[in-house]
């Protein structure tokens, strides 16, 4: 009799085993999407070393078209001769600091522009994030 239990809960580990099976396959798929969508974005978004090259004309076009939110930050910094912190971009961007710091680190990440930290002269020990735009190559 034992023999006759054995045999469906046999059958409904095997059937168990199968869909984990499937979801692995699944999981392994999902995974290499998100891998080749990684890289696609890394093509189009390269970091770049800002010492030595500014962003080219298509690296910026391409963030105008898929990063409009960020493309304005950039095109506020862009109209500046001089060294601006997120608290003067966000002034003229109507958006929150926090959210221009986050687009305009981003932007510096990417090389498209520069940023420095710099000490504030009425404090001792006060510093603050200033970013500059950097000339395109054409």
């Amino acid at each position: 009799m034992t023999d006759q239990t054995d045999q469906p809960s046999n059958k409904l580990l095997q059937d168990i085993l199968l869909e984990l099976k499937k979801i692995n396959t699944q999981l392994e798929t999902i995974q290499l999407e998100l891998q080749h969508e990684t890289d696609r974005i890394e093509e189009q978004f390269p970091k770049l070393d800002i010492h030595s090259t500014p962003p080219s004309s298509l690296n910026i076009l391409n963030i105008q078209e898929q990063r409009p939110g960020i493309f304005k930050t950039y095109k506020t910094i862009q109209k500046k001769d001089n060294w601006i912190s997120a608290t003067d971009v966000s002034q003229e961007t109507g958006r929150s600091r926090g959210l221009e710091s986050r687009y305009l680190n981003y932007l510096a990440e990417n090389g498209f522009i520069t940023k420095k930290r710099v000490r504030l002269s009425d404090e001792e020990k006060a510093t603050a994030v200033v970013y500059k735009y950097i000339e395109v190559n054409e």
